[in-house]
């Protein structure tokens, strides 16, 4: 029986990461995140590096026996932002056909970033300003997460994500 308030999910672990980023993200069971840095403290603070980032994707399918047309949706992700930030976007691409139409992707159905207070995971959770039909038929949707990891003397807590959720309701 398919639970009426989850439309999809994701473990942080199944995402596809950028090829430019592949040396950039570890996989820990269901938890994707930067590897964390060790560095030396070399005492000088007047120019920070700038933070290391790495792009994952998620791709979204349908699943069978549940409608999104008329629903609100709220995604939903479970995250450290650790010393560092998680930006999160939710995306449409259209399908199009033809050989003369372009292919990009729409304006972000969903985006808000991460920011915990503490260390720990925590859930995350926007629904979409408007809310837009999810249309399987005529469009393709994935998520994109963004980590990105401030270089310091030291990081115990990476940023990561471990779960994302697409779910009825709203925020």
């Amino acid at each position: 029986m398919i639970d009426g308030n989850k439309l999809w999910s994701c473990v942080g672990s199944a995402g596809i990461v950028d090829p430019a980023d592949v040396g950039k993200v570890v996989f820990a069971g269901p938890v994707a995140q930067m590897p964390g840095l060790v560095l030396p403290d070399t005492g000088n603070t007047a120019v920070a590096p700038p933070p290391t980032k790495a792009v994952i994707r998620y791709p979204v399918t349908p699943v069978d026996g549940v409608g999104l047309q008329t629903d609100q949706y709220i995604l939903k992700v479970l995250a450290r932002q650790g010393r560092g930030g998680i930006q999160v976007r939710f995306l449409r691409v259209p399908i199009i056909a033809g050989p003369s139409s372009e292919i990009g992707t729409t304006p972000p159905l969903i985006e808000f970033p991460i920011q915990n207070a503490h260390p720990g995971f925590d859930i995350t959770s926007r629904s979409a300003p408007q809310q837009p039909e999810l249309d399987f038929v005529n469009n393709c949707y994935y998520v994109e997460i963004t980590l990105s990891e401030r270089i310091g003397p030291i990081t115990l807590d990476p940023p990561g994500v471990a779960v994302i959720q697409l779910a009825r309701g709203r925020t």
